[in-house]
């Protein structure tokens, strides 16, 4: 058959697509996608099916790596575009690198297998970012940092690959593309990090599904996991005790999932295997999922999770990637014990001056410290201040601690802060920045000009993430204390919530990612790195402003 009749068949086949709908989806799959030459099929992951059976508005899955999901959520997403006519999804990666990486290793290998999807591609439209997959259907591939991710164009649905490790503000500026679409599907998976992260509260807010296993010796229906449920033969201690240098003497090849009511080792396979939602009562939009290595057997035997659970540092790495369980431990945050030992109670300030962080909002959040000559910095007070009331606060807190240096975020009510600014030469603005490398924040400092009609540039840009490691690191080592007062209560609770989660890639690089939890608050943590900051710039405070445009600049990089 020559190549023209080839592709006359080819367009005819792929016009039959539109006879499918959304029901369909499973059956599209593994009839119009490919892997390693043969249909796909769901063999050895047949959990799979389920979720694509699911026709919830909204989904979310919590998974560990390595399960198959990700794989499964480009073919959905090739599969709603081509079935569905005037379909446009948007699919989000925490990078745009990693975007691109997918494209081209995930994506384009998919579509190249199968002739319906590469009968459907238009020319004109087909680059790492973008597809255009028959005469009105779109498929754009994007990253979920920076301001630009969220294009300007209408979609069906966003699948939302990674979600924990994604920026929140640009993830929920995808979801607004949704607004006019009459499908408005939105799905979500990520492999969870802290408790009640992204993944995690979704899921909680969800019709929540888990994966059970009927005993094939004794009918008990049970969800297993790893920390409850898998026994070694010989060995009755903690599966957390487990240790390269242990490992050895042990008989964990032979480490299996054992029935918690008959203590026998039941099948894992799927005709032992059954979704049960845990709250059918609740009319929730989302239908959620957890899957867990066990419902993978075939690829993911229980020794090899043993084994990998010795390779890590942090135990939480293990259960959120291996295991898909939220985990979270003294080296994500702070922890109870280490507010405990920052309180001092019963002392006034020792200060001759003080400097000032600041969070902005409805509700402002200030804390006030000083440095001693032990170069332990002492937070003597902290109170929320009502944004109609901060300007005039402001200027009397100043007078009472004789502060020299203020801190303060930027957004968002630049205006009153460039307002104040005029008045007080010594405040200066505060961005955050993401950045390789130890340097914790810049200051860039130039003086009014009115004959070159220059004003005060007074500003400091913080590296996020590092200086969040430096405050975590100075608490732990003693470095700061704090003067209790009746606001003590949500100041710790601030300080609580907010979690340095698994790193993420930038730059090319693992790198530590802080990030509240959905439905936070962690305002107090943020003036408190403020006013950190404005303790370390204290030789830059101006008794009074220079009429000379100077353009001076300071970088301080991390003291570990």
């Amino acid at each position: 058959m020559d190549e023209m009749a080839t592709q006359h068949l080819q367009r005819l086949r792929a016009s039959t697509t539109n006879q499918y709908t959304r029901a369909d989806l499973l059956k599209w799959v593994c009839t119009e996608t490919y892997l390693n030459g043969r249909p796909f099929s769901t063999k050895g992951h047949e959990y799979q099916e389920r979720i694509m059976l699911d026709q919830s508005q909204e989904i979310c899955l919590k998974k560990p790596s390595q399960v198959g999901m990700s794989e499964l959520s480009l073919r959905m997403a090739l599969g709603l575009v081509t079935m569905i006519p005037n379909f446009s999804l948007i699919y989000t990666l925490p990078t745009a690198t990693l975007a691109s990486l997918y494209t081209k290793t995930r994506l384009d290998t998919v579509i190249q297998q199968s002739p319906t999807l590469r009968n459907a591609i238009r020319g004109e439209l087909d680059s790492a970012e973008s597809k255009q997959l028959g005469p009105n259907n779109f498929l754009y591939m994007r990253g979920s940092t920076g301001s630009n991710a969220a294009i300007s164009v209408a979609a069906d649905c966003v699948i939302t690959d990674e979600v924990d490790f994604s920026d929140p503000n640009i993830v929920e500026m995808m979801s607004g593309r949704l607004t006019h679409s009459k499908w408005k599907i939105r799905i979500q998976l990520s492999t969870p990090t802290t408790p009640n992260g992204p993944i995690d509260k979704a899921f909680k807010e969800s019709r929540r599904h888990f994966n059970f296993v009927r005993c094939s010796h004794c009918g008990h229906r049970f969800w297993p996991t790893y920390w409850n449920d898998v026994k070694i033969p010989g060995y009755s201690g903690s599966l957390r005790d487990i240790t390269k240098s242990n490992l050895v003497g042990l008989r964990y090849m032979e480490a299996a999932v054992h029935c918690p009511h008959c203590g026998k080792q039941p099948s894992l396979q799927p005709e032992f295997r059954e979704w049960v939602c845990e709250n059918p009562e609740q009319n929730h939009i989302c239908a959620g999922y957890s899957i867990s290595p066990f419902d993978a057997p075939d690829f993911i035997p229980v020794h090899s999770l043993v084994s990998v659970s010795t390779k890590y540092l942090r135990p939480s790495q293990f259960s959120n990637f291996h295991l898909g369980e939220v985990s979270s431990e003294a080296a994500d945050g702070l922890v109870d014990e280490d507010l405990d030992r920052m309180v001092v109670d019963g002392m006034g300030s020792q200060y001759h001056s003080h400097t000032m962080g600041v969070d902005l909002g409805h509700m402002c959040h200030v804390v006030i410290s000083g440095m001693g000559s032990d170069m332990r910095m002492g937070v003597v007070h902290f109170e929320r201040i009502p944004l109609a009331r901060f300007k005039d606060r402001y200027f009397e807190l100043k007078a009472m601690y004789n502060i020299s240096v203020v801190v303060s975020d930027l957004q968002p009510y630049s205006d009153m802060l460039i307002s104040i600014s005029e008045r007080d030469p010594n405040l200066y603005a505060a961005t955050y920045v993401v950045r390789a490398g130890l340097e914790l924040f810049d200051v860039k400092q130039r003086d009014a000009d009115p004959q070159a009609a220059l004003g005060a540039l007074r500003q400091v840009s913080i590296n996020r993430n590092a200086m969040f490691d430096q405050l975590l690191s100075d608490i732990r080592a003693g470095k700061v204390w704090v003067k209790r007062n009746e606001d003590w209560g949500l100041f710790r609770s601030h300080l609580m919530d907010m979690k340095r989660a698994t790193p993420t890639l930038r730059g090319g690089e693992m790198a530590a990612n802080w990030q509240k939890s959905s439905g936070g608050q962690d305002h107090y943590h943020h003036s408190l790195l403020y006013a950190t900051v404005a303790n370390q710039m204290r030789g830059l405070a101006l008794v009074g402003s220079s009429v000379a445009p100077t353009l001076r600049a300071f970088k301080l990089k991390a003291s570990h």
